[in-house]
């Protein structure tokens, strides 16, 4: 054999083998992004899911919007919504996640939870009462002493402009002055 022709031979032996090569690492990067993917997708519906059932161990959630409304923001004091205890429970539960979007999917309302620091369970949760992508409510969950303090401030007029603001006190929002 010539050396012209086995140098072609080599190079074109070795150009082959590269392509190759490039094409394996190419498609088993693409293998590892779409499995990253999809657990990253486990992982969110598993959250979902959680969230779910946890609310299945619930109070029924009312059906109609009609049952949502607004407490009456001229009201000093008026009684806590099945909503309301709905949203409390999810809040006394711990959270793997930092931020629970829409817990209640399939509700005539939205609530995401948000979890701030070390915290364990929610810091945060915002209410949208007709799913308008305008948040209506918007809670705070401090923990004082293993007891849960909830303060809930309100858009009445569904701008996002909190103007009410009520505590929580045993069964009751008690509208703060």
């Amino acid at each position: 054999m010539k050396y012209k022709t086995f140098r072609g031979v080599l190079i074109g032996g070795a150009s082959i083998g590269a392509i190759g090569g490039l094409i394996l690492l190419t498609s088993a990067w693409t293998r590892h992004r779409s499995e990253q993917r999809a657990e990253a997708q486990a992982l969110v519906e598993e959250t979902r899911a959680r969230a779910r059932a946890e609310a299945t161990n619930l109070p029924a959630l009312p059906t109609q919007p009609t049952s949502v409304a607004p407490t009456s923001t001229d009201a000093k004091r008026s009684p806590i919504r099945p909503m309301d205890r709905s949203i409390l429970a999810i809040a006394a539960k711990n959270m793997t996640d930092d931020k629970i979007k829409d817990a209640f999917s399939g509700s005539p309302y939205k609530v995401s939870f948000y979890r701030e620091g070390s915290r364990t369970q929610p810091a945060r949760a915002k209410v949208d009462l007709d799913r308008d992508e305008k948040w209506d409510e918007k809670w705070t969950f401090e923990d004082d002493g293993g007891k849960l303090k909830v303060k809930r401030s309100v858009a009445p007029n569904d701008d996002e402009q909190y103007r009410d603001e009520f505590r929580l006190e045993g069964e009751e929002w008690v509208r703060k002055n």
